[in-house]
């Protein structure tokens, strides 16, 4: 398990010369350290120069599944940051996941047809945020 903190500062401590090998050696390190060694996805921040890598929980099978640790890389300012969601009171889950699927991926219209019931319940992919918490969700669901 990743120590939030634990990759803090290590770019920037590498210099503006040797970032771009500090920035492989830092994704091996930070791959190195997680369990299942693949990001679900990377998310690329082109305005603000960031590169978001996302670690979810058996994101190919959970429809919504519960996010564990992002490691977010701010080119700009040479600093990593590195949060682990597993800990604290609420749980991120990710909702109409299917946007970052490709669309010949094997569990696509699986998530389709969950998107699908998402909407009838209310929620849409461009006002949902980060949506509910997996307490608030487990809740929803135990309720109805």
């Amino acid at each position: 398990m990743i120590r939030p903190g634990f990759a803090q500062g290590y770019a920037g401590q590498a210099g503006h010369a040797h970032f771009a090998s500090s920035r492989r050696r830092l994704f091996f390190l930070s791959r190195s350290k997680i369990k299942n060694p693949q990001s679900s996805f990377i998310k690329i921040h082109l305005h603000s120069r960031k590169l978001t890598f996302h670690y979810y929980k058996d994101f190919d099978t959970t429809p919504p599944p519960e996010l564990l640790t992002r490691i977010k890389i701010d080119l700009k300012r040479l600093f990593v940051s590195v949060i682990d969601h597993t800990t604290g009171p609420e749980h991120q889950l990710l909702f109409f996941k299917e946007r970052f699927l490709a669309m010949d991926h094997p569990a696509r219209p699986k998530m389709d047809r969950f998107s699908a019931m998402l909407r009838k319940l209310g929620l849409r992919e461009e006002t949902i945020g980060y949506g509910p918490t997996k307490e608030k969700w487990e809740a929803w669901n135990r309720d109805r």
